[in-house]
């Protein structure tokens, strides 16, 4: 980790696939209002964290996995999905 940098974990669902969990990495000026919510303790404990890490990366996996296929079987077609995937 870099100091003065904030990796945000976050759960995007994708249209006909189920849902990418992926880790953003910004500054701390992209956060700059508290909201207080009733998870808001549990969504921060170490656990939660380690979870949301191994979602990130088996969606790094898959996309890997994804992008290797299609490099050995010629580009897909586009879709409205390809624009919006996770990093």
């Amino acid at each position: 980790m870099i100091p003065g940098r904030v990796h945000h974990i976050v759960t995007q669902p994708v249209p006909g696939s189920r849902e990418h969990t992926v880790v953003e990495t910004t500054t701390a000026d992209r956060f700059t209002e508290l909201r207080l919510c009733r998870n808001m303790l549990r969504d921060h404990m170490p656990s939660r964290y380690e979870r949301g890490l191994e979602k990130a990366y088996v969606t790094f996996l898959m996309r890997e996995l994804e992008d290797r296929r299609h490099s050995q079987h010629g580009p897909a077609p586009p879709s409205d999905s390809a624009q919006n995937r996770p990093l």
